[in-house]
């Protein structure tokens, strides 16, 4: 399996959740820059775009993973959860 690095997160083309081509609708750019954090974006098969971003937690070491979902306007966030370290093997 092979894993796209999105940074910053530009997509080109979406489709809406009931699996609609909306080729000319853009995605934003990620809110976040490289100082901020990692994102990583992927479009599951017939589903809405989703991002998984990594942040720094402000109030103890380690990070944010924070899982969102493209609602067609924004950034939805669907979880999040604390993440001691990260390691990004590209290949």
């Amino acid at each position: 399996m092979s894993a796209v690095i999105l940074w910053p997160c530009l997509m080109t083309r979406n489709s809406r959740p009931d699996g609609t081509d909306e080729s000319e609708f853009d995605a934003p750019d990620s809110r976040q820059t490289p100082a901020d954090g990692l994102a990583i974006a992927y479009r599951p098969a017939r589903q809405p775009w989703r991002q998984i971003r990594f942040e720094e937690r402000p109030d103890a070491d380690g990070w944010w993973l924070i899982n969102e979902e493209w609602t067609g306007c924004s950034w939805r966030t669907v979880g999040r959860e604390p993440v001691d370290e990260i390691f990004v093997n590209a290949e």
